[in-house]
């Protein structure tokens, strides 16, 4: 089964991560559901704000694992459940948040049908899936995966179960990043400028390929209205180690670069020799 682990590095940490620091401000105070939460670290995190929160998911030894580990969390639990048939009530939660679970199934309907049934008329579904065109249709295997989408099988499959929606695009990119210091002034607008190069006087739209998308659900447009969500939301650690892993792994291709470089030189200067020796010898 394929899961993710907080001690694992590069751009799967970032992505995961990600994820439940973008949608922690929606959870405040609220009674969540987190299906498929493998580990238990995203249940936890989202946990510091939440009225309460239950994680799910389908293996033994991963919840209890979890348990163990954030049995501190007074108002966190895990439960052993397939996603597909839970044990909760009709209309038991506020939200319900399920990141890269729906391509590990074929029974696209029926998840989305139980989530519909444990949440409240106006709760909100958080979820996420990889694009299928930035994975399987790009050459991204991975034989996790039973089922992906594209964008608009995913928009088609949300709109016959929830009348309203946001849609997200997460990407990975590497930043330049102005940051506000002065914590207490007055300027809180964040903007993101995209140029072409050769043209960097013009900005122009991102076209970076979606890698993920997330989608906020329901079926009260009120809901959607009152959320505290940001245009556009960053994340990263503070000692920027995918920045420096890049930069090593240039470096590191740099030397290969000037080591193949000084060797193509030398078999040129032996292959002029063997030349040389060849039409000397008849050959």
């Amino acid at each position: 089964m394929e899961r993710f682990s907080p001690d694992l590095n590069h751009h799967i940490w970032y992505e995961h991560w990600h994820r439940y620091h973008f949608v922690k401000n929606l959870v405040k105070d609220k009674y969540v559901c987190d299906i498929a939460c493998g580990e238990g670290y995203g249940s936890a995190l989202i946990s510091s704000v939440a009225k309460a929160v239950v994680g799910v998911d389908i293996d033994k030894e991963t919840v209890q694992s979890a348990k163990q580990k954030y049995q501190a969390f007074s108002n966190l639990k895990f439960v052993t459940n397939n996603a597909l048939q839970t044990q909760f009530k009709n209309d038991e939660f506020d939200v319900v948040v399920s990141f890269e679970t729906l391509e590990h199934l074929v029974e696209h309907n029926e998840l989305l049908t139980e989530f519909k049934r444990i949440l409240k008329p106006n709760g909100l579904l958080i979820i996420s899936t990889p694009d299928k065109k930035a994975h399987s249709d790009s050459g991204v295997e991975n034989h996790y995966h039973e089922k992906e989408l594209t964008l608009a099988e995913f928009d088609k499959l949300i709109d016959c179960y929830f009348n309203y929606s946001f849609s997200f695009g997460q990407q990975f990119q590497l930043l330049s990043s102005i940051s506000l210091l002065d914590t207490n002034s007055l300027f809180e607008k964040e903007t993101t400028t995209y140029v072409k190069k050769g043209n960097e006087a013009s900005p122009v739209k991102n076209k970076v390929q979606t890698q993920y998308c997330i989608k906020i659900c329901s079926d009260d447009p009120e809901a959607l209205k009152k959320l505290d969500v940001t245009h556009t939301h960053y994340f990263a650690d503070d000692e920027n180690r995918l920045y420096q892993h890049y930069v090593a792994q240039v470096q590191r291709l740099m030397k290969i670069d000037t080591q193949n470089n000084s060797h193509e030189q030398i078999i040129a200067k032996q292959a002029a020799v063997i030349a040389h020796l060849q039409a000397r010898l008849g050959y």
